[in-house]
């Protein structure tokens, strides 16, 4: 067997091992405070420790204070992780709340500040969902 076979083969071999759940991830990604082990599905916590890992790590996530990500083209949020201000814009609405604060927020419609509580509450419901 020449070298870059065995090299393909040990790449290939390597690439398919499942993801450890020794204290290798849990040094990448510790469990929150009150995280329940025994409620939670493996599977998800396993996506969650790649997320974080591919990320750089937990110490990556708590130093990033603002984070920008678009919904399929559809719609664009903005987030500031240490204030918990949030901006939704989609079509011609543009949707500013707190996701720290209950009943809190603004919201546009062509520029134009949507003053009816009915047409807000609904913006911030949808926003908030």
């Amino acid at each position: 067997m020449k070298f870059y076979h065995f090299a393909l083969l040990f790449l290939i071999l390597f690439a398919c091992q499942t993801p450890s759940t020794s204290i290798e991830n849990t040094e990448i990604n510790p469990a929150a405070e009150g995280f329940q082990l025994e409620n939670s599905d493996v599977k998800a916590i396993e996506i969650a420790d790649q997320v974080m890992q591919a990320m750089g790590g937990r110490a990556n996530w708590d130093a990033t204070r603002y984070l920008n990500w678009n919904f399929f083209g559809r719609r664009t949020l903005f987030w500031d992780k240490q204030t918990g201000a949030v901006q939704i814009e989609y079509d011609s609405i543009k949707i500013k709340l707190n996701i720290y604060e209950e009943d809190s927020g603004v919201a546009y419609e062509k520029d134009e500040k949507v003053v009816a509580d009915s047409t807000l509450q609904a913006y911030l419901k949808r926003g908030k969902s």
